[in-house]
């Protein structure tokens, strides 16, 4: 799993800093969007919910900001290496929305976001692989920024939830069990 960052030019990096919005002396006009890659490589099954649970670090600007997490559908590797330009920079805002929240400034502690039946389905899609999300501020003045020193914090992660797929020898001792079953109600209507 990877953090990182890419700025408004398409320079980017995953030093697990996610700092997302307008941060102050980089300029009036640099926007920072942020990532995070999960590995789904041991993920198998139906997923029936999934929450994107990020810590909260520096912040600022007038409450309250909104964060949307899209899907990241470029190259992951290239994501992850820093190496994504300003496609990728682009990317993490304009992929498929996932979920959204609206938050204070103020905020302390765990921000949870559950995410979207469009966010299960590319999960699903993406099991035995990688899977990233990027994150944008909307709708905001350019001195708004989420999760500033956000470099080495100790939480985000990919909460999922999902249903149990019997094992192919249950399923088995479970048919022979209704056939059983079955069996004994046809001699009992038959007798």
């Amino acid at each position: 799993d990877q953090t990182g960052v890419f700025a408004t030019g398409g320079s980017g990096t995953s030093t697990g800093n996610y700092l997302t919005g307008f941060y102050p002396g980089s300029g009036a006009s640099t926007e920072f969007r942020s990532f995070f890659t999960f590995d789904l490589t041991s993920v198998a099954g139906p997923i029936t919910s999934a929450q994107f649970n990020v810590a909260f670090t520096t912040a600022s600007g007038p409450s309250p900001v909104t964060l949307n997490l899209v899907l990241y559908s470029g190259n992951i590797s290239t994501l992850d290496s820093g190496g994504a330009g300003t496609a990728g920079f682009a990317g993490l805002a304009s992929g498929t929305l996932l979920g959204s929240a609206t938050v204070s400034t103020s905020a302390t502690g765990t921000l949870g976001i559950t995410l979207n039946a469009a966010a299960l389905a590319s999960i699903q899609a993406a099991e035995g692989g990688n899977f990233a999300i990027g994150g944008s501020l909307v709708g905001t003045p350019p001195t708004d920024y989420l999760f500033a020193a956000s470099s080495g914090s100790p939480l985000t992660e990919l909460v999922l939830n999902g249903t149990a797929v019997p094992e192919p020898s249950s399923m088995l001792l479970m048919a022979c069990g209704l056939m059983g079953i079955a069996g004994a109600a046809r001699r009992r209507l038959l007798a």
